[in-house]
């Protein structure tokens, strides 16, 4: 229903962000389990113009995140929202951290920020 979750290396695909804000499709066994790194403040950069971020800026500095790494699912009917740095030591790629995924007739909507 929500499109990637917290899951083992092999179950499905994960999506990465490239520096130039296109989307990258990891099939499974590529890379590795979800995870995260040290939560941190993390610049987070928005792509295209979802109502959801009506008046908002294109980046903006979040406080105290956890940014997850290898989120996995069926990646089907995913709008990747906005998307972030990890922090985890020696890796630092670019992850979703906000998406939309249609189920059924209705439209659900993900932030993964962390949690406390």
């Amino acid at each position: 229903m929500v499109g990637l979750c917290w899951r083992s290396a092999d179950y499905g695909t994960a999506i990465r962000v490239n520096d130039d804000g296109t989307l990258v499709r990891l099939p499974p066994g590529d890379g590795g389990g979800t995870g995260h790194g040290p939560r941190g403040d993390v610049l987070v950069t928005r792509l295209g113009d979802d109502p959801i971020h009506a008046g908002m800026p294109r980046a903006w500095l979040s406080p105290d995140v956890e940014v997850y790494f290898y989120a996995r699912g069926p990646a089907e009917n995913i709008n990747v929202l906005a998307y972030a740095r990890d922090s985890k030591p020696g890796q630092g790629m670019l992850w979703p951290v906000e998406w939309t995924t249609t189920y059924g007739q209705g439209r659900v909507y993900v932030s993964t920020y962390g949690h406390v």
